[in-house]
């Protein structure tokens, strides 16, 4: 596995719209949003007991398929939909594949940068391409907050970079330290402690 914990990318939303956004994506992020509506991809906000469900199994198969464990909780969907509920600077969209939801995506807003948290879509879809659907949404939600930019958070490794950078993601050191593994606390997903 290939993680950076001084590399990030992020989206420049200043003076831009959803069109101009998506005219701005590199060629395959287009034909990956022209396959999903052919394949009926649909995203909408997570519904309850979707984050619940998906988050921890998304954030596993990321991470074990680079042959690492999740550093995340078991519960770390339940954490942070109990956490998020009532929260309007937090959106958690959902992706659905054929009537099935295929993914999430916690997306932070109490700062002029919107985060692209955590989350993503179960490797059985990955096909329909749902994710950059799901994350073009967390870019939509933003520019409707007045969002300067996203943080699309992290570079994992050289797929996960060419997929950000497809986004509109401008590579970008971070100011922060991340701790190695990541341990949420019960009711803040934002912080993490540990080392």
């Amino acid at each position: 596995m290939e993680w950076s914990r001084d590399r990030t990318f992020v989206v420049d939303l200043v003076h831009a719209s959803l069109e101009g956004v998506v005219a701005g994506l590199h060629r395959n992020a287009k034909r990956s949003l022209r396959a999903a509506a052919s394949n009926g991809v649909e995203v909408r906000p997570a519904r309850p007991g979707e984050t619940a469900a998906l988050l921890p199994r998304v954030l596993s198969e990321s991470y074990t398929v680079r042959g690492v464990p999740s550093p995340y909780p078991a519960d770390i969907g339940e954490r942070v939909e109990r956490w998020a509920a009532g929260r309007d600077d937090v959106y958690i969209g959902a992706a659905v594949v054929e009537g099935e939801t295929s993914g999430v995506i916690v997306a932070l807003g109490s700062h002029p940068v919107a985060s692209a948290w955590a989350g993503g879509t179960l490797r059985q879809h990955r096909a329909a391409n749902p994710s950059t659907s799901l994350y073009l949404d967390v870019l939509r939600w933003s520019l409707e907050r007045g969002h300067t930019a996203v943080d699309l958070v992290g570079r994992v490794d050289d797929g996960i970079a060419r997929f950000k950078t497809g986004m509109g993601g401008l590579r970008r050191r971070t100011r922060a330290s991340l701790p190695r593994r990541c341990h949420v606390r019960s009711g803040t997903p934002g912080r993490s402690s540990g080392g």
